[in-house]
């Protein structure tokens, strides 16, 4: 029997990702984003269009999403639409962040419920962590003071989904996801703000050198193919224990290592800067632990299998051939 999954903010950098695996691993996907897929989206999900609908609208119109889950009638959801947003854009946009990083949760889950739909996973992120190390993995029943807007949506859409699932008896959880890196990442009306590896890749690229500040801080990164996988594992998973899932790599890299493997795989020139000279600007701010993946793996088995040399490989293969739609249709890139 085929399984159907609808996914929220398919267009974005992890819900294209999500939407190619989910895909490639036998469901068919409901593809759900506010403005029709580009040229390049298309390209990245021609091996498996045949599987794929899409369907335009804004996961904050509550009636437009309700219609949407009822006629597609779903076997689970995967509520991925988020703006991952900067500052600046915070202070501009303030309302905005907040009916698409939160309201929208509460429509999604209220959609499922109507409509019956069997089980719905909620993608949030262990940016919600608190920045100052403790250097010990991160347990998903740590206090968390919320120190920005989005992690506060995060947190706040999480404990929706949690009480929820309590007084609806609904099979739901959130997927704290770590910093992801992989295919497909690039700037968005969603998503302004590149990763540590994406704006690395650009440097090389670009051949000149980039200055970085705090070259010391940790990051706990993980590739696209293993967050798909996680998902994965745990939309077949018999039950979710748990109301949180941490997905991240279980490791915390130094960002004086991505340098190195960025500088061996690409030749990637960089020094060691000041913040206010910095061309990245690294501070202890961006730092995050190491994540505890106890949950995950009990309830699933998963592990990640994607290594920082491998993965990093993959991505500055898929950078090198992302303006060339052919190529991008039939990427496989360095293997993982």
């Amino acid at each position: 029997m085929s399984r159907r999954v609808f996914v929220t903010g398919a267009a974005g950098f992890v819900g294209v990702n999500l939407v190619r695996g989910l895909a490639e691993a036998g469901w068919h996907v409901v593809a759900t984003a506010r403005r029709e897929p580009d040229a390049l989206t298309r390209a990245f999900l021609e091996s498996v269009t045949e599987r794929i609908v899409w369907s335009i609208g804004d996961a904050t119109d509550a009636p437009w999403l309700q219609a949407q889950v009822r006629d597609h009638a779903p076997d689970a959801i995967v509520h991925a639409a988020a703006v991952t947003p900067t500052a600046e854009v915070e202070r501009a946009a303030t309302r905005s962040i907040v009916d698409t990083n939160l309201v929208a949760t509460l429509t999604v889950l209220d959609s499922a419920l109507a409509s019956g739909v069997g089980r719905v996973l909620y993608a949030s992120s262990t940016g919600i962590y608190a920045a100052a190390p403790r250097y010990r993995p991160r347990r998903e029943d740590e206090l968390l003071p919320p120190h920005n807007l989005y992690a506060l949506c995060k947190l706040a859409s999480e404990g929706l989904v949690t009480e929820y699932a309590r007084i609806h008896g609904m099979r739901a959880a959130s997927v704290r996801i770590g910093s992801v890196y992989g295919p497909m990442e690039r700037p968005t009306n969603s998503r302004s703000g590149m990763s540590l590896v994406a704006s690395l890749v650009e440097a090389a690229q670009a051949r000149h050198t980039v200055r970085v500040s705090h070259v010391d801080v940790s990051r706990d990164l993980i590739h696209a193919a293993d967050v798909v996988a996680a998902v994965a594992a745990l939309l077949d998973a018999p039950e979710l224990r748990w109301p949180v899932y941490n997905v991240a790599s279980a490791e915390s890299y130094p960002v004086r290592r991505v340098l190195e493997h960025v500088a061996e795989l690409a030749g990637l020139r960089w020094s060691s800067s000041p913040v206010d000279e910095a061309d990245l600007a690294m501070t202890p701010g961006h730092h995050r632990d190491a994540v505890d993946l106890s949950r995950l793996t009990a309830d699933t088995g998963f592990s990640p299998r994607v290594g920082l040399a491998a993965g990093l490989a993959h991505t500055l293969a898929w950078h090198q051939i992302s303006t060339d739609l052919e190529e991008v249709a039939t990427f496989s890139g360095a293997p993982l």
